[in-house]
């Protein structure tokens, strides 16, 4: 099986892999952004741990926590811009279901 084939066990409408680059895009998935990534990422390492022959051992990775969504709802609220700030760091709220969340303050996002 090669990693082409792969796109018929996910809805994934281009799966490519260039191992000498370590760089894999998976393109075409209908998600919500950052909430769907890490799902995806497992995912599509699983995938490719089934066709590569030797897959390095798993590595840790640093990663920084988001800061609490209520407090980003808040300064969203606060600034009135679209724009919240990230690890001093800032960020323009891009996502459509998001932005509408944001405004509306609905489910995980009421303050």
């Amino acid at each position: 099986m090669s990693v082409f084939d792969l796109e018929q066990t996910i809805e994934i409408t281009k799966l490519c892999c260039t191992p000498k680059k370590n760089w894999v895009v998976a393109a075409g998935i209908r998600s919500t952004g950052l909430t769907g990534s890490l799902g995806i990422g497992r995912h599509v390492t699983q995938l490719l741990k089934s066709v590569l022959p030797n897959p390095e051992p798993k590595k840790t990775i640093k990663t920084t926590p988001l800061p609490n969504v209520q407090e980003l709802v808040a300064e969203y609220q606060f600034r009135g811009d679209g724009m919240v700030t990230i690890h001093g760091n800032l960020y323009r709220v891009t996502h459509p279901i998001t932005i509408f969340g944001w405004e509306k303050q609905t489910g995980i996002a009421k303050i």
